[in-house]
């Protein structure tokens, strides 16, 4: 089995944090568009 290394041990993925912020203001029925992942253009913005 390959084992992390100890800096990879550190390593956090943010976008974790804004989801679970998303799934809070959807339960008090605010919609979010959701854009971290699809297609930008749908929503009419560029891509970077």
């Amino acid at each position: 089995m390959i084992s992390a290394s100890s800096r990879a041990k550190n390593i956090s993925y943010a976008i974790r944090e804004v989801v679970v912020y998303a799934k809070q203001l959807e339960k008090k029925g605010i919609n979010v568009i959701k854009l971290n992942i699809g297609d930008p253009i749908a929503y009419d913005f560029d891509t970077p």
